[in-house]
């Protein structure tokens, strides 16, 4: 990469927005024009990163007055008065801009995932409860399945223990097994 944006310049350097405009205008009076993108946004290339760098830290020493002047310095080669200027390191620059501008690409997406979790939450919001009485009719329902079904299995039982007999004898072992069970003994007439 060899090309930053206005905002790029600006995190870098750690100025506003409007300063890096201001450093543009300066910029472009001594050294010529930028080159600019579709928008008609400067695209700065990392040389003039660097020389509007050093010319800013020239200022920021109270050394020179202004940074038209500091900028002619630069481009005449004439030393400066700074403060320790660390060199600009194209490739390191380039890889941090690159991280940067992945990292923004990440929260973009994961901005536009939480809108749309968002918006899938409230459309589940708008879904009908299940009514109430639609599922007490089918427990209801299911109960007097299972009533039915114990009583026939208990005059199968019934069936079963008296050898065929669909009545039970009065008394005894049977009839209180049956009595235990919640049958009903019905009595030999």
């Amino acid at each position: 990469m060899d090309s930053l944006t206005p905002g790029e310049v600006a995190e870098y350097l750690r100025v506003s927005s409007p300063t890096v405009r201001r450093m543009g205008s300066a910029y472009e009076e001594v050294f010529g024009p930028l080159a600019r993108d579709g928008r008609g946004h400067r695209i700065w290339s990392l040389e003039a990163v660097r020389r509007v760098q050093v010319a800013h830290l020239a200022i920021s020493s109270g050394k020179v007055a202004s940074l038209e002047a500091a900028l002619r310095m630069v481009q005449t080669g004439a030393d400066l008065p700074t403060r320790t200027v660390l060199p600009v390191e194209t490739d390191l620059l380039a890889e941090l801009l690159t991280e940067v501008r992945s990292l923004r690409a990440l929260a973009e997406a994961q901005g536009r995932e939480l809108v749309a979790l968002r918006s899938a939450v409230t459309e589940s919001h708008a879904l009908p409860a299940p009514a109430v009485g639609s599922l007490t009719e089918e427990v209801e329902g299911l109960r007097a399945q299972l009533t039915a079904q114990g009583e026939r299995e208990a005059e199968r039982f019934r069936v079963l223990m008296h050898g065929g007999s669909p009545v039970a004898p009065a008394g005894g072992v049977w009839a209180g097994l049956l009595r235990r069970l919640g049958v009903r003994a019905q009595s030999h007439m």
